[in-house]
């Protein structure tokens, strides 16, 4: 019998700076992100996300790539199960507003925090990303 501790071990969470590398032909982490995710898919790891991340990779790609098709078809894979979005809940919203206020010489954004606190409430100690914020704030940050 598998132990829960030994399941969360191979959860990770992906941020959009992660995904976005994994799309981007362009980006300066293309390579690496693939390769994250290339050896996540081999363990069976299994990603989390949120809604605002969501949200924050769809406004990125339309920005930088200014392709709509692109950006929706990103979610649907991703909504589709590549990854498990965990709802954001209201207590999540208070202690990440209350991290805002404890870390004010940080960067760190809404979706950020957000990201920070889901990620405690599930006991995730990864994360695939390519912002300094999570680590900054104490997370393993994969390499590949």
């Amino acid at each position: 019998m598998t132990t829960v501790s030994h399941q969360r071990a191979h959860w990770i969470f992906a941020d959009t700076s992660g995904y976005y590398a994994a799309v981007a032909e362009n980006d300066d982490n293309h390579a690496a992100a693939l390769a994250i995710l290339s050896r996540l898919e081999r363990q069976r790891s299994r990603l989390f996300t949120t809604q605002y991340v969501l949200a924050e990779l769809h406004a990125l790609i339309i920005t930088r790539r200014r392709d709509p098709q692109l950006a929706l078809a990103v979610l649907t894979h991703i909504e589709a199960g590549s990854a498990t979005v965990i709802p954001v809940a209201a207590d999540d919203h208070r202690r990440a507003r209350a991290l805002l206020a404890r870390h004010q010489d940080k960067l760190y954004s809404l979706t950020d925090a957000l990201s920070f606190v889901v990620i405690e409430r599930l006991g995730i100690a990864n994360a695939l990303t390519f912002d300094r914020n999570f680590s900054q704030y104490g997370l393993m940050v994969l390499a590949p």
